[in-house]
């Protein structure tokens, strides 16, 4: 009867692993929350490739490090996987002095229908290219979606206790992102979506 799961790991396998032990309730699970600290993110291979399908999922809150500006194509394989997803959470965890915001050419990923998701979620946001790639990929498949969130906090640092030195820099830093998203997204947005910028 369990329906909602919250796995993390630092295994390559962990997704394989955690399918194998959970096998007898994929089909039943409705909210999985997967955090991994060795996120491959290649549509080809890693562990976002062995997840097998989630029919019943209707959540997924996925947390995953985001390194300079490494592409996040490869989590839309974890949305395909859920047929019937309403409710999609990315939380990129990182560390600013890590982040790059370059200007190489944006990734497409793969078409596919998203015939049920309502709501997204980007927690992280910070105005790379690899976040308005994820974006794109939302606003085209997505045929249902009704709301896109934009953190740019850092879910990996919230609760840490700083210094005043660390959360001005912060605070600057989160600033910054916010004027990105606005400049990358406001133009893209439909405007029967709704649209906020935290």
């Amino acid at each position: 009867m369990l329906v909602n799961v919250w796995v993390s790991g630092d295994s390559l396998n962990l997704v394989r692993d955690v399918t194998s032990w959970l096998s007898c309730c994929l089909s039943k699970l409705e909210v999985l929350t997967l955090r991994a600290d060795e996120f491959q993110v290649s549509q080809e291979k890693g562990i976002v490739h062995e997840l097998p399908q989630l029919t019943n999922l209707k959540e997924f809150v996925l947390i995953a490090f985001a390194s300079k500006d490494d592409s996040l194509i490869g989590f839309t394989s974890l949305i395909r996987a859920s047929p019937n997803l309403e409710k999609f959470v990315l939380k990129l965890e990182s560390w600013w002095n890590d982040m790059v915001r370059g200007d190489r050419k944006l990734k497409k990923a793969a078409s596919f229908p998203l015939q049920h998701l309502k709501v997204v979620e980007l927690l992280g946001y910070y105005g790379r290219r690899s976040e308005l790639e994820l974006v794109e990929y939302f606003l085209e498949n997505a045929i249902v979606l009704e709301k896109l969130i934009i953190d740019p906090r850092d879910p990996h640092n919230v609760t840490w206790p700083k210094t005043r030195k660390e959360r001005k820099q912060e605070m600057k830093e989160e600033k910054l992102a916010r004027n990105c998203a606005k400049q990358q997204l406001e133009g893209l947005i439909p405007s029967h979506i709704e649209f906020s910028i935290l």
